[in-house]
Parts: structure tokens; C-alpha cells; sequence
């Protein structure tokens, strides 16, 4: 029961933080399937035992074994239509939990700017950086002073938006 109380508080601070930027939820699952939402076709999310519940505006109901979930991430419709491979694929945090150094490793498909974020639990930015897309070596944060807890970094393109988590031991 704790954890599902964890597991909406999160849910919904990810929907609080990204959701005034994103318009897409997307469910990725460890077999490798991704399912794309928009948040207008959503009428609730849900957490009932140990699954993550999708009741959809057309009258539909999706079941997702939270088990079975490698994450959530959030899109803006203009990433949700763009046929190009951006960093969502490329995009990893390591290591995680962190306790030192947390490294990103990431590359965009063009040599535009990306904007790092690193927000707290509580919405606030901690972090703010602005790096090179095809940075070859990875983006170092070094975490030793902050508070342990659940963190989370929004990278941002012109055409992309992507929220990950982290957890700071």
C-alpha cells in the first residue's frame, strides 16, 4: 500500500512538473513496447494493486503490471509526430542511484543546443545547464551535496522533451 501511495505521489509530481510542456504520456515497457497517450485522450490514471490503470475518454481501460514498466516519459506532440530518432533513445543516466557523480550520456540527431534540468520532488530547479547535442563524452553532475531522494532531469530541444529520474543515495 506504501508503495502505491509513492508510486501516485510521483505520478502525479511528474504530471505537475512536465505536464505544462508535455502533451503525450508514454508508457515503456522492458520488453520494449511504448505506448503513446496524448492527455486529452486520458480521463484518469490510476493505481489499483500492482498495476498502473489507463482509463481512456473513448470508454477504453488499459492495465499495465508496474512490474513490467521500465519507465514513464513524458512528449510534446511535436516529438509524439517527429519521424527522426531524437534523444529519447539515446538518453541514459548512470549511475542510478548516484552518489557522487551522476553521468548523462546522450546524442540529438543535429547539432542544436540541449537544455539540462534537474528538478527536486518539491518542482524546484537544482540544476540548469546548456550543453552541446552531439556532445560525445558525458554531461557530469556532481550530486555529493545534495539531500538523498528522487530527483529528475528534463532535457530540452526544440523538438524534443524528455523527463527521467534519478535517485540520490
Amino acid at each position: 500500500m506504501r508503495k502505491q501511495k509513492k508510486m501516485t505521489l510521483l505520478l502525479l509530481l511528474c504530471f505537475g512538473v512536465v505536464s505544462m510542456y508535455s502533451q503525450s504520456l508514454n508508457v515503456a515497457e522492458k520488453n520494449g513496447t511504448i505506448s503513446a497517450f496524448t492527455f486529452s485522450d486520458i480521463r484518469n490514471i490510476a493505481f489499483s494493486g500492482e498495476n498502473l490503470v489507463l482509463n481512456r475518454k473513448n470508454g477504453n481501460t488499459l492495465s499495465y503490471s508496474i512490474s513490467n514498466i521500465r519507465n514513464l516519459f513524458f512528449s510534446s506532440i511535436i516529438n509524439s509526430i517527429n519521424t527522426s530518432k531524437g534523444f529519447t533513445d539515446n538518453l541514459k543516466l548512470y549511475p542510478n542511484p548516484v552518489q557522487q557523480e551522476l553521468y548523462i550520456s546522450y546524442l540529438c540527431d543535429n547539432n542544436e543546443h540541449v537544455q539540462i534540468d534537474v528538478f527536486g520532488i518539491d518542482g524546484k530547479v537544482i540544476y540548469s545547464s546548456t550543453v552541446n547535442g552531439q556532445s560525445v563524452s558525458p554531461h557530469i553532475i556532481n550530486v555529493s551535496g545534495w539531500l538523498n531522494g528522487i530527483y529528475f532531469v528534463r532535457m530540452t530541444t526544440k523538438m524534443e522533451i524528455i523527463t527521467n529520474k534519478f535517485i540520490k543515495n
